[in-house]
């Protein structure tokens, strides 16, 4: 992980003004500078208990987006049709360059002293920064699995009424954990058996309080399939829901609880060693793992920083060419449409 060396520009990305230098940088000395000091939205910027009004703001996937913001400037990048990944950096103001950089937001102002970065490299190699949200590995039995994914979401729920310590999880532990939710609801990802019999047994009357379509593409998200994975949004405000609303919620949820448990229910007859017999051996737990919605919505209780860039991720094993301007154009063959 290092600086690599100052190249001149030939490609166009970079004006040749001042001789058109860029930088050369390892991708992991990027990620980190990125998961360190960009900016990301807090549920603490918004009011949060008591609004009369709410807003749901979506996290953009910043590996996708290809682009953020640090209270400094701003950073975007692409790669060339040769395959060179090339970006370019937007200083702010000098009074921003020059100011004192504070890793990680907010979360760290109740952190002690000389943890922030050890926490932070637990998050990056463990997924998650306490070792009590750890999820077990692909070779622990599927049962263990489950119960420990179950418990370490109510636990994260339950930072949304007690605020706990700061925690720094990752984007790699939210698809671990999209994994063993596909393994239990969809065989892997692959199997719509199960979906299918809940879905057929659905009688949207029963549902009730007019949203009955919505409420279907609901319970079609909560099944993850192929790459299927949760999304994150901030949560700014807070509308307390009428009480029409709370009772349409529930209604809603004891339906789906008892459609689901009675197709489960139903697999008891299935072969022993199946998916669908496991199912049924499992049904408990899978209950649970049908309410663990697709949205996960944080809040400024819950005190958690989210982490986009590890190991796994393409930028960390990248070399990217920097520089500076405004005529950064993207051209490559990812910008196309």
């Amino acid at each position: 992980m290092a600086v690599v060396g100052w190249k001149p520009s030939a490609d166009g990305y970079i004006s040749t003004q001042n001789g058109g230098i860029e930088i050369e940088l390892d991708g992991a000395v990027v990620c980190h500078i990125i998961n360190l000091y960009s900016l990301t939205l807090e549920a603490s910027k918004g009011r949060y208990r008591g609004c009369t009004t709410s807003s749901v703001i979506p996290l953009p996937n910043r590996e996708i987006a290809k682009e953020c913001k640090f209270s400094f400037g701003s950073l975007v990048w692409d790669t060339a049709a040769d395959g060179q990944l090339h970006g370019r950096f937007l200083p702010g103001l000098e009074s921003e360059m020059v100011a004192t950089k504070q890793p990680l937001g907010e979360i760290t102002a109740n952190m002690e002293p000389g943890t922030i970065m050890v926490s932070y490299l637990n998050a990056l190699n463990h997924g998650v920064s306490d070792s009590s949200f750890y999820l077990l590995p692909a070779d622990a039995p599927l049962h263990s699995r489950v119960e420990r994914l179950i418990a370490c979401f109510e636990s994260l729920w339950a930072r949304g009424s007690t605020r706990g310590a700061p925690l720094i999880m990752t984007r790699r532990w939210f698809e671990d954990a999209a994994r063993i939710k596909r393994r239990i609801l969809t065989n892997g990802g692959n199997d719509a058996s199960f979906l299918n019999d809940v879905v057929a047994t659905v009688n949207t009357d029963d549902l009730g309080c007019g949203h009955e379509r919505e409420e279907m593409e609901k319970i079609r998200k909560t099944f993850f399939f192929g790459s299927d994975s949760f999304t994150f949004h901030v949560l700014l405000g807070y509308r307390f829901p009428a009480i029409s609303e709370i009772l349409c919620m529930r209604r809603v949820c004891r339906t789906m609880n008892e459609i689901c448990k009675a197709a489960l229910l139903s697999y008891a007859q299935e072969p022993v060693g199946t998916w669908r017999h496991q199912l049924f051996q499992m049904k408990d737990q899978v209950l649970k793992v049908i309410n663990l919605g697709p949205e996960i919505y944080l809040t400024q209780t819950m005190n958690v920083h989210l982490v986009e860039f590890t190991q796994d991720t393409e930028l960390w094993h990248k070399t990217m060419l920097l520089g500076g301007g405004e005529n950064f154009e993207r051209t490559g063959p990812e910008s196309e449409t």
